[in-house]
C-alpha cells in the first residue's frame, strides 16, 4: 500500500511539474494536462526508457478511456501493457499529432 501511494504520488508530482501547457483548445473542446503532449514525445521517452516522462501519458490516456467509458461508450477492456503498445504504434506513425489524439483513436479502436 505504501508503495502504491508513494509510487501514486511521484506520478503526480511529475504530472504537474512537467513543462507541457495545461490546456489547449481543440476544434471539439478544451484539452487539459498531458494530453497536450506531443506523440514525438511520447516517442522519446519510450526510446530512452524516461519512466517518469512517458508514465503520466499512460496514465492520462487511461483516464481519457475512463471517462468514454463512463459516458456511455461501450468498450473492451484495456490494461496499461496494452496501452503502452497502442501508444508505441500510434505514435511512431503520427510523431506530430498529440497524446489526445492518440488517446481518441484507441478509443475508437476499443468500441464494440
Amino acid at each position: 500500500m505504501r508503495l502504491t501511494l508513494a509510487a501514486l504520488l511521484i506520478a503526480t508530482a511529475c504530472a504537474v511539474c512537467s513543462p507541457m501547457p495545461a490546456q489547449a483548445v481543440a476544434d471539439d473542446g478544451v484539452i487539459y494536462g498531458a494530453g497536450n503532449a506531443s506523440c514525438g514525445r511520447w516517442v522519446e521517452a519510450r526510446r530512452t526508457k524516461d519512466f517518469f516522462n512517458y508514465t503520466p501519458l499512460v496514465d492520462w490516456t487511461q483516464g481519457f478511456i475512463t471517462a468514454a467509458s463512463m459516458a456511455g461508450f461501450r468498450l473492451k477492456e484495456a490494461d496499461g501493457a496494452a496501452v503502452r503498445v497502442f501508444l508505441d504504434e500510434y505514435c511512431e506513425r503520427n510523431p506530430t499529432d498529440k497524446i489526445n489524439d492518440a488517446a481518441y483513436h484507441l478509443t475508437m479502436t476499443l468500441r464494440y
